[in-house]
């Protein structure tokens, strides 16, 4: 006569959840032994409207209740919707430690072969019942609204919305994306083993992070960086911090300091780039391929063109012509570094930090030209 189903799946990996058969005795009469689970104290009572409705009876939930008359159908519904509600938080809390019995609506009988994982909450009642006659029963749930109503024909849709109800439970993640693509795999050993490995879902939770400018639709300005220089430079920063911490430890030989930073800098090390570093080369590499580069026009150049060249002439002038100071020293030396990037626009910074020995280099290069020495080499060569 025993009723004991186990639960193979759940996030800890132990046999422990399980859900009781309807029991019958030896002339086939039914055993009325089913508790429920009281939503507002927790408590299993084999009578659990009468306990709601004398221990409870101050809530504001049980209050509308209780001014309908006895048996009435009101009133049953009422109480319907609160015990069902205190039996999905009492099989939540039942799936997260995977220990206990799970409370469902229509218990097995002793013949059928099933486990937890065959039991889904209906979105509207929270009621958990066999997957595979929840689209049944949502077709006639009294708790459905007549809003909703087109969603509950379609079978795929219904199991769903269901695994997402239970999804943080089994999954002991808050992260509402990785629960939702937990719950929709197909119910299988690969998904078991999903569900059950910790390590998996925090690699599933980084990708997740990673990508998730792809998976937010329409929001992809709330992921861009403001500054993201500033946010690559803090994470270089960071890490010396930690590397000198460390230092820092080992020189006064306080281990906890040493053991703290040194912890620190794995974590970073291992999550600074899915949570920072990769949003903001993404902004970089956005806002460069977005930037419009707008070349000037040739009247534009050629007019400036003529102004350095008119500039240079008449600073040279002056510096002929009057005393030599170092403030038309340093116009002349600028205008003409105007014009030398003028004329190598694509490698001006070359031009810009090119030094007197460059110069002299050149100078000297240019005599052994002439001297004739080139002409030698180029024989030998040959």
């Amino acid at each position: 006569m025993s009723g004991f189903l186990p639960h193979v799946a759940n996030i800890f990996g132990h046999v422990t959840t399980h859900v009781n058969c309807a029991k019958r005795t030896d002339k086939n009469v039914t055993v009325y032994d089913r508790r429920h689970a009281c939503l507002f104290c927790g408590e299993l009572s084999s009578k659990i409207a009468r306990h709601i409705t004398t221990k409870h009876k101050e809530e504001k939930e049980v209050a509308v209740a209780l001014p309908f008359r006895k048996k009435s159908k009101e009133r049953k519904k009422e109480l319907t919707r609160l015990r069902l509600k205190g039996d999905y938080h009492h099989n939540m809390n039942t799936l997260e430690i995977g220990e206990g019995e799970l409370v469902v609506v229509r218990r097995p009988g002793q013949d059928v072969c099933c486990n937890a994982e065959d039991f889904l909450p209906c979105e509207f009642c929270l009621g958990f019942m066999r997957r595979r006659d929840l689209w049944k029963h949502q077709l006639a749930c009294e708790f459905k609204s007549k809003t909703l109503a087109e969603h509950s024909g379609k079978k795929q849709q219904v199991q769903r919305k269901a695994k997402s109800l239970i999804a943080s439970a089994i999954t002991g993640s808050n992260n509402e994306r990785l629960n939702k693509i937990i719950s929709a795999m197909k119910y299988d050993s690969i998904s078991d083993i999903v569900k059950k490995d910790k390590l998996i879902k925090d690699l599933g939770g980084l990708l997740i992070q990673k990508c998730k400018k792809s998976l937010i639709d329409g929001e992809e300005g709330q992921l861009e960086v403001g500054i993201p220089s500033l946010a690559l430079k803090l994470g270089y920063s960071l890490s010396k911090c930690a590397t000198c911490t460390v230092a820092h430890g080992l020189r006064i030989k306080d281990e906890s300091i040493r053991k703290d930073a040194k912890n620190f800098k794995t974590l970073m090390e291992s999550e600074w780039e899915y949570r920072v570093s990769h949003h903001s080369l993404a902004t970089l590499h956005e806002w460069r391929f977005n930037k419009v580069n707008v070349p000037p026009l040739a009247e534009d150049i050629a007019n400036l063109r003529s102004f350095v060249d008119r500039r240079i002439g008449e600073e040279s002038d002056n510096l002929k012509r009057k005393s030599p100071t170092k403030k038309r020293w340093t116009l002349l030396a600028r205008l003409l570094l105007a014009r030398v990037l003028m004329l190598n626009k694509r490698r001006s910074i070359q031009a810009a930090f090119a030094g007197i020995q460059r110069k002299t280099c050149l100078e000297s290069i240019s005599q052994l030209r002439n001297s004739g020495q080139f002409e030698s080499l180029g024989a030998t060569v040959v």
